[in-house]
């Protein structure tokens, strides 16, 4: 699963939210699901508990690209386009 990082937090409503587990994360990650996304995305500060995987997506990624996303709530963010690719378990199914 490729994730786009941004450093906002998701919105606080009628949304299907579940914990799942990622490769390199000791702890489990909170993920909202969202079938009509274009992409998926990771909140900066969650991805960045993996110190190393950050720094490496980082300069990776070494365009000032930004990226515009619509977020649940209808507002519009720009952030940094960073790219990282995380191996995501959730239930019975594996990215990995």
């Amino acid at each position: 699963m490729t994730l786009l990082c941004i450093s906002v937090a998701a919105a606080r409503s009628n949304l299907v939210i579940v914990t799942t587990s990622v490769k390199g994360y000791p702890e489990p990650m909170t993920v909202l699901i969202d079938s009509g996304a274009s992409f998926n995305f990771a909140a900066k500060a969650s991805v960045a508990r993996n110190n190393a995987l950050y720094a490496s997506a980082l300069e990776a990624s070494k365009s000032n690209t930004n990226v515009s996303v619509r977020l649940a709530t209808g507002s519009i963010v720009s952030t940094r386009k960073v790219t990282i690719s995380l191996n995501v378990k959730f239930g019975d199914i594996d990215s990995v």
